[in-house]
């Protein structure tokens, strides 16, 4: 297994463990590469986004934002974990977190510092209480490439730590 694989193998099980522990859905993961990422990891969104994103301004409604938003940058944040140095969101997870935070945010850049801020903190605690399900999570991608999200479930289930 390269370098590169072993990096992306621990940033989608940062994702998916953020997820779980944060109490979102999680699905399937690989470290496949595709046109425009090395991997992927599966968190659907609710149903009803689409109006959540527009309309809503319920408070619940930007918690499960928030959420959402530690889960994208928790990939780049297993990464720094791993290594010791920091790693920048990029593509995909760059563009949707940039989109979360805009719209959780507002135009005002200090505020948007402040939820981005507070995004990294969270994946970071999380990632950190959590480390011994990532390393089993990117082990399991590391030998497999690709999990189900049944096979995700079962090696989180009843490890996590909120």
């Amino acid at each position: 297994m390269s370098e590169q694989e072993r990096l992306t193998a621990y940033h989608e099980a940062g994702h998916i463990v953020a997820a779980y522990a944060s109490g979102l859905e999680v699905g399937w993961a690989t470290i496949e590469p595709t046109e425009d990422a090395l991997g992927r990891a599966h968190t659907p969104l609710r149903d009803d986004i689409a109006y959540v994103w527009e309309c809503s301004n319920e408070s619940e409604d930007d918690e499960y934002l928030e959420k959402h938003l530690v889960c994208l940058v928790a990939g780049a944040k297993a990464e720094e974990l791993l290594t010791g140095e920091e790693h920048d969101l990029e593509g995909t997870d760059f563009e949707r977190a940039a989109d979360f935070v805009l719209h959780l945010a507002g135009s005002e850049e200090e505020r948007q510092l402040e939820v981005s801020g507070k995004a990294f903190d969270e994946a970071e605690r999380l990632l950190r209480r959590n480390w011994h399900v990532v390393e089993r999570l990117a082990a399991q991608l590391a030998e497999h490439r690709t999990l189900s999200a049944e096979r995700v479930v079962e090696i989180v289930k009843g490890e996590i730590h909120a």
